[in-house]
């Protein structure tokens, strides 16, 4: 595990008998941890390097992504596990090392030399970023499967209801309201995966009800509107919904 500290070294010097002149002294340095140790194994003062994005290093192992510090002809390489890491990492070191130079990410600069140009490019690294990120968190299989293969009403309950028990463990009382940034999910995902909103607001409904008899502050202009949407789309008085309505979503508006 590598960081990076702030360390301060202290210097006493006599100043006749009445008493001391103290200078303190700041200066950033990576240190490098073993697990479940409080002493660094390796520490390295960045004060006069300078720090920048490398190509990638053939026959080193530990990372994906590379980036150098150099001082007086001395060159030190790390490495890390994505873009995104390295990104950070440059940014925190080119901090501490206060360079003049600012590094830019190879992204950038790809960005930068095909503006000239009249037909769109294909960025590649921010493409292999993302799979970077996918590959690091265990989400390749979940990107890259058929999405016509699941149950994306189930899976949206699922993600709906989840969400619904985040939102209620906030600090501040929400009423069973969704975040804007949440509620841009749920339209994204089921404008993406075809889920009706009469399924959706009976999920709502019912999650709101199940909530509410555990003792849960609800707002009941949500129960009220969500239940009208589903009596209105199931009795067909809604136009854009008419004759729509199934009978298994006939029999939960009825239970409800």
């Amino acid at each position: 595990m590598r960081y990076i500290f702030w360390v301060k070294f202290t210097y006493e010097s006599e100043r006749g008998a009445r008493g001391k002149l103290m200078v303190s002294q700041y200066t950033f340095a990576m240190c490098s941890y073993r697990e479940k140790k409080a002493e660094p194994v390796e520490l390295l003062q960045l004060d006069g390097y300078t720090v920048d994005y490398t190509d990638p290093q053939p026959g080193l192992d530990g990372g994906r992504t590379f980036f150098n510090a150099v001082k007086e002809g001395d060159t030190v390489i790390f490495a890390s596990d994505d873009e995104q890491d390295r990104i950070l990492w440059v940014q925190a070191m080119y901090r501490a090392t206060g360079q003049s130079h600012k590094p830019v990410p190879p992204t950038q600069v790809q960005k930068l030399n095909s503006r000239g140009g009249t037909a769109p490019q294909l960025d590649a690294p921010i493409s292999q970023f993302y799979a970077d990120r996918a590959q690091k968190h265990g989400m390749d299989e979940f990107i890259s499967a058929n999405p016509c293969n699941f149950d994306h009403g189930s899976l949206f309950e699922l993600v709906q209801r989840l969400t619904l028990d985040h939102r209620l463990n906030d600090s501040y009382s929400c009423l069973g309201w969704f975040s804007p940034g949440q509620v841009f999910v749920l339209d994204e995902y089921c404008a993406r995966y075809g889920v009706r909103g009469c399924h959706r607001h009976l999920c709502y409904l019912s999650d709101l009800l199940e909530r509410a008899e555990n003792g849960a502050m609800i707002d009941p202009t949500l129960l009220h509107y969500s239940f009208a949407f589903c009596a209105s789309h199931v009795h067909g008085n809604r136009y854009s919904f008419k004759g729509t309505g199934d009978f298994q979503r006939s029999q939960s508006t009825q239970q409800m």
